[in-house]
């Protein structure tokens, strides 16, 4: 009879269970979608303000406010499948940094522009005005963008998505408040191939604080009201370098609309009015290109660049950030003024730094012009030796060489002969040729993909064939250069070649490969290696990647038998970037009873009893 009443009882639990599953299952199932009708016209008001706190290492911190506010008027005009095209036009609108008013952000800020988006709530794509420069698109985006959400049917009142916005991709995790009515936040920001949130530019972005409430649903369209803030900070090599604190407000009004607005034109039609902008020529000048231009002009006046170089060139007379600062701004407002630079450093009698500055100003400005004037240099037999290495090695940092520029660092490596001058600048050109091929910024783009891969063919080649000293060597480094992890494989046939130059090139090479069998390489040489160069680039390379538990147990138990005060320097210095590994410390301790020499002590101290150069921490403790 008790078990009876117990199955009974079970079975009404389960069929409880199973409705109330099935109305959570309906309820969240049928979550309101967001409502779009054509033809809607909505006005919302719109409020934003920005603080960013810059910091650089040696200079004054700086401290920036940006406010926005005004009216957002929202029109769709198409919707097909589930694809919906609207026109948002900001006017009237208010720019403001620091209190003043910014009137050039107001004007083309308050152009009309067209948004597709899907009905789940993605942007898609925007269509702007040719007059508005990218890089002010990129802004418009991250007003409109930052009230995104996208709504994904679950059973549960939670999913995730991954979106985008200017920093890269980011994992954004979604609540359902009530119906309509939902909270975003976003999570962190995902390493993906070309995002601007890559190991590959050195920096990170973090986002410490982000929150989204947003209402919709009939008959509203899109939004009915939203606001949020965020709060991001971006590292460089683990430093915080930026924060940036923003908190915004959509919510709509039932104002009249301004017909005197674009958007409100109803004989506008969007295609066409997308083709007309595409056929004016696209603006390059961001606003805030503009205004520093403007801010130059006044700078330098109508000086001529000879004037100016003389004058800088009179005052410095060593190596100097400042006088390369203001070279730079020259060529910033006077782009083609980079030609006269050649000439310039003939015809005057520049010392040995001056002429390396005149050189590193082009290499850095990086413009098509100065890229010209970089191969007058590399390729002119009659400008010094040092001068035309050092613009064959500027061509390596570089972003976006011109085809023409390649093609000459070809030329110089192949036209090379037997001179040491000759060989020497070929294989300043051949390193940089490395370096092009790995790029992270062309890794999307066809044209420069094929240029990779011919430079990295071309490598592999001569590296199996090549019998010179000088040049086997440069093939290596350019090898490293590139980080395509197919090179270690033929880079680790080197690592037992007779000539520790050659071992020693083919382990500097391997510091940029970005995997595991190199750190295993790496650590089987040191076992074996006698040679007190290759030992010490051995360890170089291993402080150049990411800490391997593996690779610091080997050091540990190498530099009680290392008899290199050089060599054990630097072993020292890869545990002090890696002190918080278990074991570390103790090791530490020990060898600072029997370590003799002063530095190697002092970098000791540094590892057991400051925070200088601490690395990356590990849970191994």
């Amino acid at each position: 009879m008790i078990n009876d009443q117990r199955k009974k009882y079970s079975i009404r639990l389960t069929i409880a269970a199973l409705i109330a599953a099935g109305a959570i299952f309906y309820y969240f199932n049928n979550t309101a979608p967001i409502y779009w009708e054509k033809g809607a016209a909505q006005i919302y008001r719109i409020s934003g303000s920005t603080f960013i706190y810059a910091k650089n290492p040696g200079s004054a911190s700086i401290y920036d406010r940006l406010e926005l506010k005004g009216i957002l008027n929202f029109r769709i005009y198409e919707i097909k499948k589930d694809i919906v095209k609207a026109g948002i036009q900001l006017y009237p609108l208010q720019v403001i940094a620091e209190g003043r008013r910014i009137e050039s952000a107001e004007k083309l800020y308050s152009r009309l522009f067209f948004a597709e988006i899907k009905n789940n709530g993605e942007f898609i794509k925007f269509h702007f005005n040719n007059g508005i420069a990218v890089d002010d698109e990129k802004s418009i985006k991250d007003i409109i963008t930052s009230f995104q959400f996208i709504i994904k049917k679950s059973f549960f009142s939670k999913w995730n998505t991954e979106e985008t916005d200017r920093n890269g991709s980011y994992k954004a995790a979604y609540t359902l408040l009530s119906r309509g009515k939902i909270n975003k936040s976003k999570i962190e920001y995902i390493e993906k191939p070309g995002d601007k949130n890559t190991s590959d530019t050195g920096g990170k972005t973090v986002i410490k604080r982000s929150e989204l409430t947003v209402r919709f649903g009939k008959p509203w369209s899109w939004i009915k009201n939203a606001e949020g803030r965020e709060l991001t900070v971006f590292y460089s090599k683990n430093r915080p370098l930026m924060k940036v604190s923003s908190s915004f407000s959509l919510k709509i009004t039932d104002l009249d609309p301004d017909r005197s607005l674009a958007i409100w034109n109803d004989s506008l039609k969007p295609d066409r009015q997308i083709y007309e902008w595409k056929t004016n020529p696209k603006n390059t000048l961001s606003i805030a290109d503009q205004a520093e231009k403007n801010m130059l002009k006044q700078k330098f006046g109508s000086k001529y660049f000879n004037i100016i170089a003389d004058e800088v060139f009179n005052k410095y007379r060593s190596f100097n950030s400042q006088c390369i600062q203001t070279l730079m701004e020259f060529l910033k407002l006077y782009p083609h003024a980079a030609a006269m630079f050649p000439g310039y450093l003939l015809a005057k009698k520049l010392n040995p730094a001056q002429r390396v500055m005149l050189v590193h100003v082009l290499g850095r400005t990086g413009t098509e012009e100065a890229q010209e004037a970089l191969t007058v240099i590399m390729k002119g037999e009659e400008f010094p030796v040092e001068s035309r290495k050092q613009a064959a090695i500027a061509f390596g940092s570089i972003k976006k060489p011109i085809s023409n520029a390649v093609d000459s660092l070809w030329q110089i490596y192949e036209n090379r002969d037997t001179d040491a001058n000759s060989k020497g600048i070929a294989n300043a050109a051949l390193l940089s040729l490395g370096s092009i091929a790995k790029n992270p910024e062309n890794r999307n783009n066809a044209e420069y993909k094929n240029i990779s891969e011919i430079i990295k063919n071309r490598i592999a080649a001569d590296l199996a064939d090549e019998d010179d000293l000088n040049t086997t060597v440069a093939l290596l480094h350019a090898a490293g250069n590139t980080a395509d992890e197919s090179f270690i494989e033929p880079i680790s046939r080197f690592l037992n070649d007779e000539n520790p130059r050659i071992r020693t090139a083919a382990v500097t090479s391997m510091a940029y490969m970005d995997d595991e069998k190199v750190t295993k390489v790496l650590i089987d040489i040191l076992d074996d290696e006698s040679n007190v160069n290759v030992r010490n680039a051995v360890v170089a390379a291993m402080y150049r990647k990411l800490p391997s538990p593996e690779a610091i147990e080997k050091i540990m138990e190498m530099l009680p038998d290392e008899e290199n005060d050089i060599v054990r320097g630097r072993m020292y210095r890869y545990l002090l970037k890696n002190r918080e590994f278990r074991g570390v410390k103790e090791q530490l301790r020990k060898m600072l009873r029997s370590e003799r020499v002063m530095e190697n002590r002092r970098i000791i101290y540094n590892a057991l009893y400051t925070n200088k150069k601490a690395g990356i921490q590990s849970n191994l403790n």
